[in-house]
């Protein structure tokens, strides 16, 4: 995480985490497993009692929000 942090300013971190917290919990939650923690698809699914394709369509909203949200600030 250091580097990412040397490389963007407090502002830019800043509207990264804002732009995090806005997800739903639960939308939230996956791609923070997925993206953060690193576990599969199938490996939330299964811990999280879903659908794989759940977790696939659910990676897509955050991605789709967060591009969203950081494109306007």
């Amino acid at each position: 995480m250091r580097q990412i942090t040397a490389m963007i300013s407090k502002e830019e971190l800043d509207a990264i985490e804002q732009a995090m917290n806005s997800l739903p919990p639960k939308c939230k939650e996956i791609f923070f497993l997925a993206k953060l923690d690193g576990y599969s698809y199938q490996e939330i699914a299964d811990q999280l009692k879903i659908t794989s394709n759940t977790v696939k369509k659910q990676i897509a909203i955050a991605k789709d929000k967060l591009r969203k949200t950081l494109e306007n600030t």
